[in-house]
Protein backbone atom coordinates (compact mmCIF):
# COMPACT_ATOMS: atom_id res chain seq x y z
CA UNK A 1 0.00 0.00 0.00
CA UNK A 2 1.00 3.48 -0.84
CA UNK A 3 1.97 5.95 1.86
CA UNK A 4 0.27 8.44 0.00
CA UNK A 5 -3.51 9.58 1.91
CA UNK A 6 -5.39 11.59 -0.26
CA UNK A 7 -7.45 13.79 1.76
CA UNK A 8 -11.02 15.09 0.52
CA UNK A 9 -11.32 18.32 -1.01
CA UNK A 10 -14.86 18.40 -1.60
CA UNK A 11 -15.68 16.65 1.47
CA UNK A 12 -18.15 14.37 -1.08
CA UNK A 13 -17.98 10.92 -1.38
CA UNK A 14 -15.74 10.75 -4.88
CA UNK A 15 -18.57 8.99 -7.63
CA UNK A 16 -21.62 8.79 -5.37
CA UNK A 17 -24.18 11.70 -5.80
CA UNK A 18 -25.81 13.55 -3.26
CA UNK A 19 -29.67 12.80 -2.48
CA UNK A 20 -32.23 14.65 -3.71
CA UNK A 21 -35.24 16.17 -1.40
CA UNK A 22 -38.41 14.94 -0.35
CA UNK A 23 -39.89 17.74 -2.75
CA UNK A 24 -38.12 16.35 -5.79
CA UNK A 25 -39.62 12.93 -4.96
CA UNK A 26 -43.06 14.29 -4.69
CA UNK A 27 -42.86 15.67 -8.13
CA UNK A 28 -41.37 12.55 -9.89
CA UNK A 29 -43.72 10.39 -8.42
CA UNK A 30 -47.03 12.09 -9.12
CA UNK A 31 -45.74 13.63 -12.54
CA UNK A 32 -43.20 11.02 -13.83
CA UNK A 33 -43.22 7.75 -15.67
CA UNK A 34 -42.83 4.72 -14.13
CA UNK A 35 -39.46 3.20 -16.04
CA UNK A 36 -37.50 -0.11 -15.24
CA UNK A 37 -34.45 -0.86 -16.23
CA UNK A 38 -32.23 -4.49 -16.19
CA UNK A 39 -28.69 -4.47 -15.27
CA UNK A 40 -26.62 -3.67 -17.71
CA UNK A 41 -29.08 -1.80 -19.94
CA UNK A 42 -27.61 1.59 -21.44
CA UNK A 43 -29.45 5.11 -22.01
CA UNK A 44 -27.69 7.85 -23.62
CA UNK A 45 -29.12 10.40 -21.24
CA UNK A 46 -27.11 12.97 -22.96
CA UNK A 47 -29.35 13.56 -25.74
CA UNK A 48 -32.72 12.29 -24.13
CA UNK A 49 -35.47 14.98 -23.32
CA UNK A 50 -35.81 13.53 -19.83
CA UNK A 51 -34.56 14.03 -16.38
CA UNK A 52 -34.70 10.48 -14.07
CA UNK A 53 -35.74 9.76 -10.61
CA UNK A 54 -34.09 6.57 -9.38
CA UNK A 55 -36.27 5.05 -6.61
CA UNK A 56 -34.46 1.89 -6.36
CA UNK A 57 -30.96 0.19 -7.43
CA UNK A 58 -27.66 1.95 -8.95
CA UNK A 59 -26.78 3.67 -11.92
CA UNK A 60 -23.28 4.90 -13.11
CA UNK A 61 -23.14 8.07 -16.01
CA UNK A 62 -20.21 8.18 -18.29
CA UNK A 63 -18.22 10.90 -20.33
CA UNK A 64 -18.37 9.14 -23.29
CA UNK A 65 -21.22 7.27 -25.55
CA UNK A 66 -18.58 4.43 -26.17
CA UNK A 67 -19.84 1.36 -24.67
CA UNK A 68 -16.24 -0.22 -25.36
CA UNK A 69 -14.22 3.05 -23.62
CA UNK A 70 -16.63 3.36 -20.48
CA UNK A 71 -15.13 4.96 -17.65
CA UNK A 72 -17.50 5.69 -14.89
CA UNK A 73 -17.33 9.46 -13.47
CA UNK A 74 -20.62 8.85 -11.23
CA UNK A 75 -22.94 6.79 -9.16
CA UNK A 76 -26.84 7.72 -8.62
CA UNK A 77 -28.41 5.40 -5.99
CA UNK A 78 -32.06 5.47 -4.46
CA UNK A 79 -33.34 9.20 -4.44
CA UNK A 80 -31.24 10.63 -6.57
CA UNK A 81 -31.86 12.38 -10.06
CA UNK A 82 -29.79 11.68 -13.47
CA UNK A 83 -29.75 14.23 -15.75
CA UNK A 84 -29.96 17.27 -13.32
CA UNK A 85 -27.13 18.97 -13.84
CA UNK A 86 -27.27 18.82 -17.96
CA UNK A 87 -31.16 19.81 -17.43
CA UNK A 88 -30.46 22.74 -15.42
CA UNK A 89 -26.96 23.99 -16.91
CA UNK A 90 -27.23 23.05 -20.58
CA UNK A 91 -30.87 23.12 -21.03
CA UNK A 92 -31.68 21.33 -24.39
CA UNK A 93 -28.24 21.01 -25.75
CA UNK A 94 -27.01 17.75 -26.50
CA UNK A 95 -24.08 16.02 -24.36
CA UNK A 96 -22.04 13.18 -24.31
CA UNK A 97 -22.92 10.90 -21.19
CA UNK A 98 -24.03 7.92 -20.77
CA UNK A 99 -25.69 5.84 -17.89
CA UNK A 100 -25.11 2.48 -17.51
CA UNK A 101 -27.72 0.17 -15.25
CA UNK A 102 -25.10 -1.72 -12.57
CA UNK A 103 -28.04 -2.99 -11.05
CA UNK A 104 -32.03 -3.83 -11.75
CA UNK A 105 -33.34 0.04 -11.54
CA UNK A 106 -36.76 1.88 -10.99
CA UNK A 107 -37.84 5.18 -11.04
CA UNK A 108 -39.83 7.61 -12.50
CA UNK A 109 -38.83 10.10 -15.76
CA UNK A 110 -40.25 13.47 -16.21
CA UNK A 111 -39.93 15.25 -19.73
CA UNK A 112 -37.25 18.12 -19.94
CA UNK A 113 -39.05 21.06 -19.99
CA UNK A 114 -41.41 19.75 -17.74
CA UNK A 115 -38.83 19.65 -14.92
CA UNK A 116 -37.16 22.51 -15.92
CA UNK A 117 -40.68 25.06 -15.80
CA UNK A 118 -41.48 23.16 -12.31
CA UNK A 119 -37.62 24.20 -10.93
CA UNK A 120 -38.04 27.88 -12.19
CA UNK A 121 -41.50 28.30 -10.63
CA UNK A 122 -40.28 28.89 -6.89
CA UNK A 123 -36.52 30.30 -6.82
CA UNK A 124 -35.74 29.26 -3.54
CA UNK A 125 -36.36 25.77 -5.34
CA UNK A 126 -34.39 26.65 -7.76
CA UNK A 127 -31.67 27.88 -5.51
CA UNK A 128 -31.96 24.43 -3.89
CA UNK A 129 -31.94 22.36 -7.02
CA UNK A 130 -28.66 24.26 -8.53
CA UNK A 131 -26.79 24.10 -4.85
CA UNK A 132 -27.58 19.97 -4.97
CA UNK A 133 -26.16 20.50 -9.07
CA UNK A 134 -22.62 22.10 -7.40
CA UNK A 135 -22.92 19.04 -5.21
CA UNK A 136 -23.36 16.24 -7.78
CA UNK A 137 -20.35 18.10 -9.83
CA UNK A 138 -18.50 18.35 -6.45
CA UNK A 139 -18.55 14.45 -6.13
CA UNK A 140 -17.86 14.09 -10.00
CA UNK A 141 -14.65 16.12 -9.60
CA UNK A 142 -13.33 14.36 -6.32
CA UNK A 143 -13.90 11.03 -8.27
CA UNK A 144 -11.51 12.37 -10.67
CA UNK A 145 -8.53 13.51 -8.38
CA UNK A 146 -8.99 10.12 -6.29
CA UNK A 147 -8.40 8.25 -9.59
CA UNK A 148 -5.38 10.54 -10.73
CA UNK A 149 -3.67 11.17 -7.43
CA UNK A 150 -4.10 7.54 -5.66
CA UNK A 151 -2.70 4.23 -5.89
CA UNK A 152 -5.05 1.65 -7.45
CA UNK A 153 -5.11 -0.39 -4.33
CA UNK A 154 -6.20 3.04 -2.30
CA UNK A 155 -8.93 3.80 -5.48
CA UNK A 156 -10.34 0.38 -4.81
CA UNK A 157 -10.20 0.77 -1.22
CA UNK A 158 -11.94 3.96 -2.02
CA UNK A 159 -14.07 2.55 -4.56
CA UNK A 160 -15.42 -0.85 -2.28
CA UNK A 161 -16.30 1.65 0.34
CA UNK A 162 -18.62 4.06 -1.72
CA UNK A 163 -20.27 1.02 -3.12
CA UNK A 164 -21.18 0.15 0.40
CA UNK A 165 -22.66 3.77 0.52
CA UNK A 166 -24.31 3.46 -2.17
CA UNK A 167 -26.36 0.90 -0.63
CA UNK A 168 -26.97 2.75 2.54
CA UNK A 169 -24.97 0.88 4.87
CA UNK A 170 -23.27 2.65 7.69
CA UNK A 171 -19.74 1.89 10.09
CA UNK A 172 -22.05 0.49 12.71
CA UNK A 173 -23.65 -2.35 10.38
CA UNK A 174 -20.30 -3.75 9.77
CA UNK A 175 -19.39 -6.74 8.78
CA UNK A 176 -22.06 -6.86 6.17
CA UNK A 177 -23.01 -7.88 2.66
CA UNK A 178 -23.52 -5.71 -0.37
CA UNK A 179 -26.82 -6.09 -1.32
CA UNK A 180 -25.76 -6.13 -5.35
CA UNK A 181 -23.86 -8.75 -7.17
CA UNK A 182 -20.79 -6.80 -8.45
CA UNK A 183 -18.02 -8.05 -10.53
CA UNK A 184 -14.30 -6.48 -10.76
CA UNK A 185 -14.91 -5.41 -13.87
CA UNK A 186 -17.22 -2.95 -12.39
CA UNK A 187 -14.87 -1.99 -9.68
CA UNK A 188 -12.55 -1.22 -12.59
CA UNK A 189 -14.79 1.00 -14.22
CA UNK A 190 -14.87 3.30 -11.00
CA UNK A 191 -11.33 3.41 -10.84
CA UNK A 192 -10.32 3.72 -14.35
CA UNK A 193 -7.78 0.57 -13.65
CA UNK A 194 -7.38 -2.83 -16.25
CA UNK A 195 -9.28 -5.69 -14.26
CA UNK A 196 -6.35 -7.47 -13.78
CA UNK A 197 -4.97 -5.15 -11.69
CA UNK A 198 -8.33 -4.23 -10.08
CA UNK A 199 -8.72 -7.93 -9.02
CA UNK A 200 -5.32 -8.13 -7.58
CA UNK A 201 -5.67 -5.34 -5.63
CA UNK A 202 -9.34 -6.45 -4.31
CA UNK A 203 -7.51 -9.95 -3.19
CA UNK A 204 -5.03 -7.36 -0.97
CA UNK A 205 -8.20 -5.93 0.46
CA UNK A 206 -9.36 -9.64 1.14
CA UNK A 207 -6.01 -10.95 2.71
CA UNK A 208 -5.42 -7.98 4.79
CA UNK A 209 -9.19 -9.27 6.46
CA UNK A 210 -10.98 -5.77 5.31
CA UNK A 211 -13.31 -8.13 2.85
CA UNK A 212 -14.65 -11.32 2.20
CA UNK A 213 -15.62 -12.33 -0.92
CA UNK A 214 -17.69 -15.59 -2.65
CA UNK A 215 -18.12 -15.03 -6.55
CA UNK A 216 -19.75 -11.38 -6.89
CA UNK A 217 -21.31 -10.81 -3.21
CA UNK A 218 -19.00 -8.80 -0.86
CA UNK A 219 -18.59 -8.64 2.81
CA UNK A 220 -17.37 -5.18 4.14
CA UNK A 221 -15.74 -6.49 7.63
CA UNK A 222 -15.01 -2.72 8.72
CA UNK A 223 -14.27 0.56 6.79
CA UNK A 224 -10.48 0.64 4.63
CA UNK A 225 -7.82 2.89 6.03
CA UNK A 226 -7.77 4.99 2.64
CA UNK A 227 -11.76 5.61 2.72
CA UNK A 228 -11.77 6.44 6.55
CA UNK A 229 -11.84 10.47 5.69
CA UNK A 230 -14.44 10.18 3.44
CA UNK A 231 -16.57 7.50 5.17
CA UNK A 232 -16.32 9.91 8.20
CA UNK A 233 -17.49 12.97 6.46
Amino acid sequence: MSDFRYAPIYGRNPWLMVEDADEVADFFRNSGTPFVSHRRDIVHFGSQPHVYWIESGLVASSATTDVDKVRWIGLFSRRTLLGSVRAIGHGKAAMTLMATAVTDVSGFAVPLELYARWVSENPERERAMLLNCIAKSECQVESVLVNDLCSVDDRVEIAVAVLFRAAGITEAQLPAALPWDIPVSDIASLVHAERAMTSRAVGRMVSSGLLERSGRTFVLKAVPPAARLWWDA
